[in-house]
């Protein structure tokens, strides 16, 4: 009898041993798989921190270049002069409701001579004051 009980003890001991090991193998892989969500998580910061500064750095560019260039905004895609980072001079703005302004900027507004082709065809040509028409001008429908 004693040498089934010893026997039994045994058996249970490494059955024992066995699922600790089980259980530390998988404790350990879970381990691991947080380990690489909390790398890949901070990989992701790191990256869209990287992306933020750099947008900072084009916009702190952009805000002290002269000369021409193409400017994206909420308004559209701008492609011509620029000052200190402002619309000044000619330049083609294409809206992102389609419509297209092709002239003369001042301090970022259309003023001036300048043509906006609106989406719905129609097309106006003539004298701008602060993004509103003024003057004369000829507006073909």
């Amino acid at each position: 009898d004693e040498d089934e009980d010893e026997d039994d003890e045994e058996a249970l001991e490494e059955e024992h041993e066995e699922k600790e090991v089980e259980v530390k193998e998988t404790d350990a892989s879970v381990g691991k798989q947080l380990t690489l969500e909390e790398k890949q998580r901070n990989q992701q910061e790191r990256v869209s921190e990287r992306l933020s500064r750099m947008k900072e750095m084009q916009n702190i560019i952009a805000m002290s270049y002269t000369g021409t260039s193409r400017v994206e905004d909420a308004a559209g895609v701008y492609e011509g002069d620029i000052m200190q980072g402002i619309k000044n001079g000619k330049g083609v703005m294409k809206f992102r409701n389609g419509d297209i302004y092709t002239g003369q900027w001042k301090e970022n507004m259309m003023n001036g001579e300048g043509t906006m082709v609106y989406s719905n065809g129609e097309k106006y040509h003539g004298e701008w004051i602060k993004d509103r028409r003024n003057g004369l001008g000829s507006h073909i429908f």
